[in-house]
């Protein structure tokens, strides 16, 4: 049935009455929120209670001083996580969703929002409904209604009532149609009919009239709870909460033995009180969970820029972990650009046969075609060409490589099974024209499980089916001898070798009549009785064959080289013809030397095999070809279960289990709605490179997570070994409550900040894959924490130590202590930039931010001296030139033992986890 749809100008006045097609969004967070959450830390609270503790003591300046600290921990913290929830919420606005409808009788693509009641929408396998309508034209139609039932049986969708889901092309949905007393005043099932917003469309094509948008949706009924789900932490966000709390307590212990400690050795309380609180807070690594967001929100922003986008906040970090990558062929390893470059109409050379089969194959490439994907839109381009070629032209340049000088044939053979073509007397080749003069009266819409789509045409004597897809699939389902079948099958090898795709056409005359399923008798389907099965798609006759070609994408082969020296492991997974992988693979390079037998694996050898071969041979298999859908579920689950850290590319429906499954799950940007759906990353441009770029900065968002967790704790024990040392010593306390505070906030608080904005190492891609080995503290990052926080704090307890005890100055031994940690930290950030390459090779000045970070902090500091005020409120003096010369070797010394432990690590591990 034909429709016309909306009109532009009437589109608009709706979408003006009625609004965008969209539920209310989800409110932004406020300001006001994120800025109360601040003072929901425990270290917040500890904070607060110790400044209340000063003050009724009569301590205003450390009451003060503490005070500050919470302002400044506040504002850090506020705006680090605005700017980061700014990045998420513009990063989610990229994801558009699209809808296919008729407008002035032409099929247009626009985005959902823009959908009004009264447009006719296209329904189609692996999208989503975009509004809530009737459906007005179906064809094995089903649709996943879970979401607002419930029920994850696909309910079938036609203009009867009754929902028998296929599963196979086999028609069975007929059963159960109502009396005519159940039907409307048009014969239809209201119930059969109705569609949802956000439905999936599990099966089969159709259309359907919108009649509710937005909030009149069923859907938006329940958005407002569905806009007040709360989302949950990503496992990396949980696995830093659980280690911040096991130091809080670890730190809370520490704090009470530093308290009793101080009392026994005669401590002031005000002072060893606010003194145990000081190094509680020094020790808390409380920038830690805010760096981690605006690490994965950096890290989602240059992806993004490498024209990728990470849906998921916890799969930009994820990314890094990959071991396999399990890769489509089409449209990530090659082009996606289907151009067909030769037309196999037939072997014979008998010149009537192959007019015959030229004409036949044009035809077909129109009328058994939904333009649903790059081979249907290729052959529609492909039937296309011959608009305005010389009708006097001969067929025989179909069988050769030159489609630019293929020809309309004008003889019209006695038994060809089409009426009057309008090819053979216009010049034009209009679909329209041809859907008229050819009726479609039944289909079986394409899908991978039986792999071809048939078409029925309406014949004034019979009726023409029309069969495409597979051509192994189709030859298979043809008649003809042995000798013309091997001919065909040494042909397909032959292009596949090539790196070619191929599509087949068969066809067969069908007589006139009624289904015989007995229920149709009662309501007819769209003005027909005729139905086809399965069970109709066989004794065809061959038609030839299409030959495709998918050039290779530029940079792919460089990528999968990167991938290999990166030790991920690569899989391409494809449901072509074996040849046509093997080739493209081939040219890759992917296997030095081409791939062998052994490791590639088709389709019905993998649905022989158990799991358990399947786990002993995945890891030498390379190719998996002509596979299903269910079966690249099982090569995702097969790996995983070796332990790899999978991610899988998929653009359909049918790849949404196994892209749901891995890892992480990549879909190229025309994906179908239901894979994005379930996808951590959309490829938006569709290439394989991008996979490998996007794995890199994966990489580099862990290690810059571990940089930071390294210089945070290394500063704060540092403190803690200063402070037990001295009561343990007998010692007064060697720094103030205010004085740590200082360091902990003002001295390094903008380098840890700069550290998140850290470019990621060259080295990255030169690096084993570590998987799930990985860990957020390794054995390297103990050492270095253990080693930097027991030299800093042990060196800066022998200088307060000697100095107190030849000057019995404490101010300025105390001083002295404290510029040290300050300073020391302040200079120690540079070797912990990176711990592959030495200081010196390193380029210190790639991150302007912490060499600006760095020199602000030693300003502050130098005011901290130098500055009444402040001398005042830290307890501090002026340094001279011999102090200022112990902090610079101080700081030099704990460089040049970090350096050590680098080139040590280096030289026995053979490599560095971290950067």
């Amino acid at each position: 049935m034909k429709f016309k749809g909306l009109s532009g100008k009437k589109a608009k006045e709706l979408l003006k009455k009625h609004g965008e097609n969209q539920l209310k969004a989800k409110r932004a967070v406020s300001w006001v929120k994120v800025l109360l959450d601040q003072f929901k830390s425990p270290l917040i609270y500890i904070l607060v209670m110790a400044s209340g503790v000063t003050l009724a003591l009569g301590d205003f300046i450390d009451a003060g001083v503490i005070g500050a600290a919470v302002i400044l921990n506040t504002i850090l913290g506020f705006y680090q996580e605005m700017k980061a929830e700014k990045s998420l919420d513009a990063l989610s606005k990229m994801l558009t969703p699209k809808a296919k409808v008729i407008r002035d009788g032409k099929r247009q693509m626009i985005e959902a929002k823009d959908v009004v009641p009264g447009d006719i929408c296209v329904l189609e396998i692996g999208e989503r409904v975009p509004a809530d309508g009737k459906v007005i034209e179906a064809d094995s139609l089903s649709i996943n209604e879970a979401m607002l039932t419930g029920e994850s049986v696909a309910v079938e969708k036609t203009l009867f009532s009754g929902s028998s889901t296929n599963s196979s092309p086999q028609r069975s949905g007929l059963k159960g149609v109502p009396s005519r007393t159940d039907l409307n005043s048009q014969g239809y099932s209201d119930k059969g009919m109705q569609v949802y917003m956000g439905t999936t469309i599990s099966s089969g094509i159709g259309k359907m009239r919108v009649e509710k948008t937005g909030q009149e949706t069923e859907i938006g009924k329940i958005a407002e709870k569905l806009t007040e789900t709360k989302e949950e932490k990503t496992p990396l966000q949980k696995q830093i909460n659980k280690f911040s709390k096991k130091l809080a307590i670890m730190v809370g212990v520490i704090s009470l033995v530093i308290l009793g400690a101080g009392l026994v050795a005669g401590d002031p309380f005000i002072e060893i009180f606010t003194t145990a609180v000081a190094v509680a807070v020094s020790a808390i690594p409380e920038g830690l969970a805010v760096s981690l967001t605006v690490i994965l929100a950096i890290g989602m922003q240059r992806i993004f820029k490498k024209k990728a986008l990470v849906r998921k906040l916890m799969a930009a970090e994820t990314l890094g972990s990959v071991t396999v990558v399990c890769a489509d062929k089409t449209g990530t390893l090659t082009e996606g650009k289907m151009k067909v470059v030769q037309a196999l109409t037939s072997l014979n050379p008998d010149k009537k046969i192959q007019e015959m089969k030229a004409e036949l194959m044009i035809k077909a490439a129109v009328l058994c075609n939904d333009m649903r994907d790059p081979l249907e839109i290729g052959m529609m381009d492909w039937a296309k060409s011959f608009s305005g070629s010389s009708t006097n032209s001969s067929p025989q340049n179909f069988n050769k490589e030159t489609p630019s000088s293929f020809a309309v044939p004008t003889r019209h053979s006695a038994g060809f099974p089409f009426k009057e073509s309008p090819l053979t007397s216009r010049t034009d080749l209009s679909l329209e024209a041809l859907e008229k003069d050819n009726p479609r009266l039944d289909q079986i819409p394409f899908d991978p499980k039986w792999r071809y789509i048939a078409t029925l045409h309406k014949g004034d004597k019979k009726n023409l089916l029309l069969v495409s897809g597979a051509p192994e699939e189709i030859l298979s389902r043809c008649k003809t001898t042995k000798e013309r079948r091997k001919k065909w099958e040494d042909r397909f090898v032959k292009e596949g070798k090539k790196g070619r795709r191929l599509v087949g056409f068969a066809f067969k005359e069908m007589s006139k009549k009624v289904s015989s399923t007995p229920e149709s008798k009662q309501v007819p389907l769209r003005g027909e009785t005729n139905r086809i099965t399965d069970k109709d798609i066989k004794d065809l006759r061959w038609i030839g064959s299409l030959v495709y070609e998918d050039p290779v994408r530029s940079g792919v082969e460089k990528a999968l080289k990167q991938a290999k020296r990166a030790g991920i492991k690569v899989k391409v997974i494809t449901g072509d013809y074996r040849f046509t992988a093997e080739a493209i693979v081939n040219q890759l390079n992917l296997e030095k030397g081409g791939l062998k037998n052994s490791q590639i694996m088709e389709g019905l050898e993998l649905a022989k095999i158990s799991d358990e071969e399947l786990k002993k041979k995945i890891e030498e298999t390379v190719l998996f070809c002509r596979t299903k859908p269910e079966q690249k579920l099982r090569i995702v689950q097969a790996l995983q279960d070796k332990g790899e850290v999978v991610a899988m590319t998929g653009d359909g429906v049918n790849d949404a289990p196994a892209v749901k499954k891995a890892d992480i799950g990549i879909v190229v940007e025309n994906a179908s709605a239901v894979a994005k759906e379930t996808a951590d990353m959309i490829l938006l441009d569709s290439n394989f490179e991008t996979i490998v770029d996007a794995i890199e900065e994966g990489r580099g968002i862990f290690v810059n997570l571990k940089k930071i967790i390294l210089y945070l704790l290394s500063d704060a024990f540092a403190e803690v070994i200063l402070v037990l040392g001295s009561i343990f010593l007998g010692l007064p306390l060697p720094i103030t409550a205010a004085q740590i505070l200082w360091i902990n906030l003002v001295d390094d608080g903008l380098p840890d900040f700069a550290l998140t904005l850290e470019p990621k190492p060259n080295y990255l891609m030169k690096q084993k894959a570590e998987g799930h080995e990985r860990e957020l503290l390794d054995g390297e990052v103990k050492l270095l924490i253990g080693l930097i926080s027991t030299v800093t704090g042990l060196l800066a307890l022998g200088v307060f130590w000697w100095y107190l005890k030849i000057t019995q100055d404490i101010v300025l031994a105390r001083t002295l202590a404290f510029t040290l940690l300050g300073v020391d930290s302040l200079l120690y950030v540079f070797s912990c930039k990176t711990l592959k390459e030495p200081l010196w090779k390193e380029k210190l000045f790639n991150n302007m931010w912490l060499v600006g970070a760095v020199l602000i902090g030693l300003s502050f500091q130098v005011m901290a001296l130098y500055v009444p005020g402040l001398q005042k409120v830290l307890k501090t003096v002026g340094l001279g030139f011999k102090e200022w010369l112990i902090v610079a070797v101080g700081g030099l010394l704990v460089m040049v033992m970090i350096e050590g432990i680098k080139f040590t690590y280096n030289r026995n591990e053979g490599r560095l986890r971290v950067k």
